[in-house]
């Protein structure tokens, strides 16, 4: 099973590297940060913490989502399914198999 993770961030410098670490490594392909506008060190916070980060300069959880997702359709090996969450601790990583969502076989456009 392939497993991506989306989180979009916006201004969460203090708790994004926390949650990228708590991911469990063993079930996830990569994790994607999605700096949405953020004003302070979210991007490099994610990025010390071993996400892949995307800038959304269009602020909005959708926006940071739809980047995500595009992100992962772009990729040579397809999600088979994949979670998002918040940048902030309110969010348990450890909890992603029972936020798992089915990715749709066809590529959908945004």
């Amino acid at each position: 099973m392939i497993v991506d993770v989306i989180i979009p961030a916006f201004n969460e410098e203090e708790a994004v590297g926390h949650v990228v670490r708590d991911i469990p490594k063993e079930l996830v392909r990569e994790v994607v940060v999605v700096n949405n506008a953020s004003s302070d060190r979210t991007r490099q916070r994610a990025e010390e913490a071993g996400a892949t980060v995307l800038d959304q300069p269009l602020r909005g959880y959708g926006n940071a989502c739809l980047m995500g997702i595009a992100h992962l359709r772009d990729k040579e090996r397809h999600s088979m399914w994949w979670c998002s969450w918040t940048g902030t601790t309110a969010t348990i990583p450890r909890n992603c198999p029972g936020s798992l969502r089915r990715s749709p076989k066809a590529r959908p456009t945004c």
